[in-house]
């Protein structure tokens, strides 16, 4: 199993490390590792779902058709009128 040193951790950072290991009773490595999997996790499913956003209003985008000429204000008032 791969070993990890983090240098330069700022000391509130640390601090919240330290006391989320002791309020879940681990240790601060376990801590560490958690905080890990969470951050990576969230941001791989940030972009996962952003990607499926994108993919999806491509699909849409493709099925809309445009106008050709879209409608006066006017066109819209009478055609309203005529109702």
């Amino acid at each position: 199993m791969p070993t990890l040193f983090v240098r330069g951790v700022p000391d509130e950072l640390y601090a919240r490390l330290r006391q989320a290991a002791a309020e879940s009773r681990r240790s601060i490595n376990a801590a560490a590792i958690e905080a890990l999997e969470r951050g990576l996790a969230t941001s791989s499913r940030g972009r996962l779902a952003l990607d499926q956003a994108l993919a999806r209003a491509a699909q849409i985008r493709q099925r809309s058709t445009p106008l050709d000429q879209p409608a006066s204000a006017v066109d819209l008032i009478r055609e309203d009128r005529e109702r």
